[in-house]
């Protein structure tokens, strides 16, 4: 039974991430305007935190779940319980309102 219970975790947590997408150079130019020197591999850290630290207790959020004003209030609330360093919590942050910031596509 347990060894189905990692597999269900396992998919669980694959099928979360598939909703967290990765960060483009389009993204990095918008994300530009609010940090100046921004990178992809900025964003990809902030990415990998995300899920590193977040999905330990719950299926991951699309960025886009939220609009980009609200992911900071909401990542406060969270980043005590997720014990996140502030450089974690920033880079992180940065991921999410980037990539919430994405225009829609037509």
């Amino acid at each position: 039974m347990i060894r189905g219970g990692r597999a269900a975790l396992a998919v669980a947590l694959l099928t979360g991430c598939a909703a967290v997408p990765h960060a483009t150079p389009e993204d990095a130019a918008r994300a530009a305007g609010s940090w100046p020197g921004i990178s992809v591999a900025d964003l990809e850290a902030g990415r990998s935190r995300y899920v590193a630290r977040c999905t330990s207790c719950h299926r991951a959020r699309s960025p886009a779940r939220y609009p980009p004003d609200r992911w900071g209030a909401h990542l406060d609330k969270m980043a005590e319980r997720a014990r996140l360093s502030p450089d974690d919590r920033d880079l992180i942050l940065r991921y999410l309102v980037t990539l919430a910031g994405r225009p829609a596509t037509p």
